[in-house]
């Protein structure tokens, strides 16, 4: 249902495709049985190819690089620790922000006074259930313990292009 509402921009055979990809997921009808496991094949495009780190590189699809711990929220200004890059461990304030839409064709300007940040978050399978995410990092450190948590984690997401999964094993 998540994906039906977002047609626009997508071909209406490869949102068919990936939603009965989901689908087939959580009926449990997808995979093969190697030992007694249930493997499920991931689409290379949805995977992220392994790396030395593999939580900075997941981090780097979700995010611009630029992260913050808020240590303080005021009115006018947020005051947040740098996590990442040279200024990592420094303070720093981040400005509310006047911003001003001016169009030609009506006669007054729109404003709006807001912080230049966009907010993430990071949620366990069964937390999920119910969130509909138009971006979503699945960092599978370990197996899931059923189809149905990873139908879980698959279907919070409302568009393909927006789903990015990361497996790791014993072997990174």
């Amino acid at each position: 249902m998540r994906l039906q509402g977002n047609k626009i921009g997508t071909h209406i055979d490869e949102l068919r495709v990936f939603s009965d990809w989901i689908l087939a997921i959580g009926d449990g009808i997808v995979g093969t049985s190697v030992q007694g496991n249930e493997k499920v094949q991931i689409p290379d495009d949805l995977l992220i190819k392994q790396s030395v780190d593999p939580t900075s590189v997941i981090v780097e699809r979700l995010c611009n690089g630029t992260r913050f711990i808020i240590t303080k929220l005021g009115n006018q200004v947020i005051e947040a620790k740098v996590l990442v890059g040279q200024m990592a461990g420094q303070k720093v304030f981040i400005p509310r922000m006047t911003l001003t839409l001016s169009d030609a064709r009506i006669p007054f300007k729109f404003q709006r006074r807001q912080f230049p940040i966009t907010v993430s978050f990071a949620m366990t399978l069964n937390k999920s259930q119910g969130q509909s995410l138009s971006h979503v990092g699945l960092f599978l450190k370990k197996p899931v313990f059923t189809h149905g948590q990873l139908y879980v984690a698959l279907s919070r997401v409302t568009r393909r292009k927006g789903l990015k999964i990361l497996v790791c094993d014993a072997d990174g």
